[in-house]
This record gives structure tokens, sequence and C-alpha cells, in this order.
């Protein structure tokens, strides 16, 4: 009999009932247990898909805690904080057992509308008597420092084309769907490491049918409006609605949009003043983030993407015509390259920082030789909250 339906997803039915069952990302899940067992809490990072409220519910199965769900970003300021998490994380579990506290999503927590939930947040941290897991796609919000401090950091990373392609493969031949292995890879790929977009895929391409035999209706994973488009309808259009909505359906930051223009701008325009007059737009555009970024105002990110996108785009007095062989702009990957050198150590140092009452600079350069040491001679503070992975890190600096 199939079981093609749409009453129950796969994601939902073929969910791993034990953390052994979870195919990736395993040093991770053991990382995680131990805070579990310790009762440290923990913050569960990466992109979607890739097993972290997975492995969540998997290691309540294992130990036989209980655990309780709750999505932060729908409980963004403080009152529906403690009201609902400060509660749960005092009281006993009903059937007097463990109890994992799973708090999903901590980094819509830290966007615009918050009110105080992420201080709310620390001081539950403070009080509870159950482990706490957090998952977030991307922790290091300004917004989530404090709470940092306090949490274990466990990266999950993408699953890999080759364990999508073997669960897909073990789904399909338990729903009877017979496919062909090269269209299974294809979709495999297509996913870009989300095991659960994968899963949610096969599932409405074999809906109704015996046979899984073409993947070409989906969509890549994040494909959208990509950042050339967008380029060009800044420099080449001049209707102004597309232009203020030209980075609206890209998925690229705003600080990265600033650079593509930064790399781009002159490639296209050519007379000195309008060079002159694109750029001052992009630099007025950089005095409204920093005064969003001090002021937290920010309603004035309306006039930072206005002057990024309309300002450079009537800076010319009139289009160009022909192709513009617009770049790839060398700075973010640089940027990239060196943000991902310097992260663990930025994090390690705020939590220190928090211990000696220092700033974050000063400990960098003042206080991590001497955690070194400490770490070398296995005197390591407990109130740090460093992971394996930190202390191992600590070792080679």
């Amino acid at each position: 009999m199939l079981l093609t339906n749409l009453s129950q997803k796969w994601t939902e039915r073929y969910q791993p009932k034990r953390s052994s069952e979870i195919i990736s990302n395993k040093e991770a899940i053991l990382s995680v247990k131990k805070f579990v067992l310790e009762k440290r809490p923990a913050i569960l990072y990466g992109p979607p898909g890739v097993g972290k409220t997975s492995a969540a519910y998997a290691l309540a199965r294992d130990l036989d805690y209980e655990i309780l769900e709750i999505n932060a970003s729908d409980k963004r300021n403080k009152e529906q904080i403690l009201q609902i998490i400060g509660a749960s994380a005092k009281q006993q579990s009903l059937f007097n057992k463990n109890k994992i506290i799973l708090i999903d999503e901590i980094d819509g927590i830290a966007g615009n509308e918050d009110r105080g939930g992420v201080s709310a947040l620390n001081e539950i941290l403070k009080e509870t008597k159950h482990a706490i897991i957090m998952t977030a796609n991307d922790p290091f919000s300004q917004k989530l420092v404090e709470l940092r401090k306090k949490c274990c950091l466990v990266e999950f990373k993408p699953v890999s084309t080759e364990e999508i392609f073997f669960t897909l493969k073990k789904i399909l031949e338990k729903e009877n769907i017979t496919y062909d292995e090269s269209i299974l890879r294809k979709l495999a790929r297509k996913s870009n490491g989300d095991l659960r977009a994968a899963i949610n895929d096969a599932q409405t391409l074999s809906q109704g049918k015996k046979a899984l035999l073409e993947v070409d209706t989906v969509e890549e994973r994040q494909k959208q409006e990509t950042i050339f488009t967008a380029l060009k309808t800044i420099f080449k259009s001049e209707d102004l609605n597309l232009i203020l909505e030209s980075f609206d359906n890209t998925n690229i930051e705003l600080d990265e949009c600033f650079l593509w223009l930064d790399e781009n701008i002159p490639l296209e325009y050519k007379k000195p003043e309008e060079l002159k007059r694109a750029y001052e737009a992009l630099s007025k555009s950089d005095i409204y983030k920093k005064r969003i970024f001090h002021n937290q105002y920010y309603r004035l990110l309306v006039y930072r993407k206005a002057l990024m996108t309309a300002g450079i785009a009537f800076s010319k007095k009139q289009k160009y015509m022909g192709f513009s062989p617009y770049k790839r702009t060398t700075r973010i990957l640089k940027m990239w390259i060196q943000k991902q050198k310097n992260l663990k150590k930025v994090v390690i140092a705020e939590k220190l920082a928090h211990y000696t009452h220092c700033s974050v600079k000063k400990t960098l350069g003042n206080s991590m030789s001497l955690l070194k040491t400490l770490v070398n001679k296995k005197i390591i503070p407990p109130e740090l909250n460093l992971s394996e992975e930190e202390i191992d890190y600590i070792k080679k600096l």
C-alpha cells in the first residue's frame, strides 16, 4: 500500500527516535549530551534542516528526559518569556523526570521587535533547575552577546549530499516508491545540505505516484533574485519603485550589498561627477548604518536603503546603454575568511571578559595567553562554560 498521502509529513514519520539514528553531526550531538547531563545551557547553531531540533528530541528519548519545546520567535517580550519559559525552568517535571527545555529560534528574539526577551532569558539561565537547549541559525547577533557568555556553542554543519541521498533512498524504499538514482542524487544536491527540505521535496514530487521520475520543478534552495539582477536594476532602470525594491528579493544582507555596490559603481558610471554623486550616496548610507547601530533606531533603515538604491541610481543623468561586466567583490571573501578565523576567539573572549570585568577588546589583547596557560595546565574555570571544541581551540592559540 502506498503511503503517499500528505496527512502526515515524512519529516515527522521518519524523524529519528534515538540519537544513533541521526545521520550527521555525530560529534556535535555527543557534546550536547554532555552539556545536558551537566545541566549546562547550550546553543545549537547552523542552517535550517541540519538536525538541531531532532537532536534535542532524540537525546531526550535516549536519556528518558521530559522535553518542553518553546519557539522563542513567537515569545519576543520579557513578560512572555518569563511567564512561559521562566515558569517551566523552575518547575519540576510532572512525572518526576529530568527535563530538557528546548527554546527554538533564539535569534528570532534578537530582531527589531524584541522588548527585553534576551535579558529575560539571561535571568532564566541563572535560576533554572533543568538542562536548556537553544537553537539558532545565526547566534552571533550583537544582542545575544550576554547570552553567548553563559552558554556552550555547538555548531551543526550542513548534511552532506551523500547522507541526504541515502536517507531519501531509505524513505522511498519504505514507501514502495521506485526511483532513478541519478534523479535522487540531483534532488539531494538541490537541497544544499537541508535534509528536511529534501525530504519534503521528495514527498511532494512522489505524491499520488509509484515512482519519483523528475526533480526539475524543485527550485534550488534559496534561489531568489540574484545580486547581479539587483545591480542591473539600480544601474539601468528608471522605475523608482523597482529601484527601491531591488534588494528586497535577494537573500543577501545590506552590508554585503554595500560592498557589491562599492565594487561595481566604477564599472557602470564613467563621468567624474556621476561617480562623485554615487559614492556620496553610498557614504551617507553608511552614516545611517552607524546611527541605526548606536541608537537602535531602525526606522532610519528606510533612508539607508533609499540612498543605496535610488540615491545611486539617480546619480547619473541618463541610463548607460550596453552590457556592464559586474564583478564579484573580493572583500566579502576576505572578510568572511578573517571572520571565521576570529569567531571562536571572540566568543571565548566574551565569556572571559564577563568574569574579569574587562572589555572584549582588552581581553583579546591581554588575557587569552593566560587562559591558554591555564587550559594547558588543565585548570579550566567552570564558569566560562567552555565546550571541548573551544578548549581544543585555546590549546592551539
